[in-house]
């Protein structure tokens, strides 16, 4: 995910991300807070509402 993210930033970077975590080697917070420095816009923790997804999704496009 993060390596994804950085990828990203380099290619494509005004393109929106929002990085979703239930976990992993590291606790949800500090991957989410991760991705936030390598340039994720958005993060949602899991497990989440789809009204959280769709808040994100509205706020990327500038409909929030």
């Amino acid at each position: 995910g993060i390596e994804t993210i950085r990828e990203l930033r380099q290619r494509r970077p005004t393109l929106p991300i929002i990085a979703i975590s239930g976990g992993g080697s590291l606790n949800k917070t500090d991957l989410l807070a991760l991705a936030r420095r390598f340039g994720a816009d958005q993060t949602l923790e899991k497990p989440f509402d789809g009204k959280d997804l769709v808040r994100a999704v509205a706020s990327l496009l500038g409909a929030a």
